[in-house]
């Protein structure tokens, strides 16, 4: 056996070592791709079953709500008409501006989005360093 032969099995032997190595690595971004994949299908599903859900609700609750305006109006209608009117006009406003305010709350907050496919990479990272 030669020196040349040698260094050609060598040689051989770390491409094949690299190319398992790449078909590795290859094979770990394609799995987590497919994760945050699934993640945003999933998210989405998610966003729009609430939708739909949080439509429907409100329309619902804003014609009992309506409803009801509307009954105590008609009932106080020979005496107190107007401050019946004026005082749901402040309690509309009132119960507005608190909504506003939790809706910017809630829009600042952080979103959990790709959380699993971030703390899958992270591990990744610590395993391959």
């Amino acid at each position: 056996m030669s020196g040349a032969d040698a260094d050609d099995r060598s040689a051989g032997t770390a491409r094949g070592t690299l190319k398992g190595l790449a078909a590795t690595f290859v094979g770990l971004v394609h799995t987590r791709l497919e994760l945050l994949a699934t993640e945003v299908e999933e998210e989405g599903l998610r966003l729009a079953r609430l939708w739909l859900l949080a439509t429907c609700s409100a329309c619902f609750f804003a014609l009992a709500v309506l409803l009801a305006t509307l009954f105590i109006i008609v009932w106080c209608w020979d005496s107190y008409r107007l401050a019946a009117i004026g005082g749901f006009a402040v309690f509309y406003l009132v119960i507005a501006v608190m909504l506003a305010r939790a809706l910017r709350t809630r829009a600042g907050a952080r979103s959990e989005l790709f959380r699993g496919s971030l703390g899958e990479l992270s591990k990744d990272r610590e395993l391959l360093s």
